[in-house]
């Protein structure tokens, strides 16, 4: 596991109501799962993010395993967050995972603390998974799902959605 961001990163800020709008979205999509899909071989995943809203650093192990084997698997340094300011630090892993249906997990754990892990097996293999790993204070990290297929649309490459 990488103690640094690696290439697997990209750094930026994100708005206060960008994380409001997508907490939002993401609840309201694990609506679907509630509401039934059909049994499927696989999901996509979509867009992945991490996201701090402490006033404190955070480093949060991540991985996301593909098919049995492990694709990302480091270490994120996520800066505090500014309350004054109108961008939360975030964090966009490189997508290094297939855009086609697979069976895969992802888990994210503050360091030293035990893993948390979201399976699309569980939400009966949405079309669409995608993921945000919200640090907060006082509930410490949660990972929210949405099953809103425009996030794999985005998060995919040109002609492989």
């Amino acid at each position: 596991m990488s103690e640094d961001s690696g290439p697997f990163v990209s750094t930026s800020s994100t708005t206060r109501r960008a994380v409001l709008g997508t907490t939002v979205a993401t609840l309201l999509g694990g609506c679907q799962s509630i509401l039934g899909s059909s049994q499927k071989a696989g999901s996509r995943l979509g867009r992945v993010g991490l996201v701090n809203l402490t006033t404190e650093p955070q480093s949060v192990d991540f991985r996301v395993v593909w098919k049995s084997e492990t694709v990302v698997d480091t270490t994120y340094d996520l800066p505090a967050n500014n309350p004054a300011e109108d961008a939360v630090p975030s964090v966009v892993p490189e997508r290094v995972w297939p855009t086609t249906e697979g069976k895969f997990s992802v888990s994210a754990r503050e360091v030293g603390s035990e893993w948390r892990t979201v399976d699309p097996a569980q939400q009966e293999y949405p079309d669409c998974l995608s993921v945000q790993v919200l640090i907060d204070d006082p509930d410490g990290l949660s990972i929210l799902t949405s099953q809103d297929k425009t996030e794999c649309q985005l998060g995919g490459e040109a002609g492989e959605n």
